[in-house]
């Protein structure tokens, strides 16, 4: 007998801290609902912070750039320069600076990183190896 109002209390207890039950008889009681409008959503792509296809920054190099650049033989540290980051690689490598994997995330950063695989790719294909050479020996 006992136990059954232990059952009892337990469950009292359960549906008390969930919020299971409602508190309110009012039946013109209406609950918070997020609108679409509301800037408090949690969700990661509620809200487009910035317009697709504006043209002003592009967040990687696309196949036709990075072959473009290796027809010109631009090097890594052409590159590197000129999307100004060469001084933070340099302080990176050179004097062990920290923040490195904040940098890593840079727009800039993945951009030269790509273009470096691009070359390690490349260097591997017959009809492209020459060039990359060319690249590597002007470093």
């Amino acid at each position: 007998m006992r136990s059954s109002f232990l059952i009892l209390a337990i469950a009292v207890n359960f549906l008390a801290a969930s919020d299971a039950s409602s508190m309110t008889t009012d039946s013109s009681y209406v609950t918070e609902v997020s609108s679409s409008t509301s800037r408090s959503q949690r969700q990661l792509r509620a809200h487009p912070l910035a317009v697709e296809n504006s043209g002003d920054e592009e967040r990687s190099l696309n196949k036709k750039t990075m072959m473009d650049m290796m027809e010109s033989l631009t090097t890594k540290e052409k590159l590197a320069s000129d999307l100004r980051i060469a001084d933070k690689i340099d302080d990176f490598t050179r004097h062990n600076k920290p923040d490195m994997n904040e940098f890593m995330r840079t727009p800039e950063y993945v951009k030269y990183i790509g273009y470096v695989n691009f070359l390690n790719d490349m260097a591997k294909k017959e009809e492209y190896a020459r060039i990359v050479q060319q690249i590597k020996n002007q470093s």
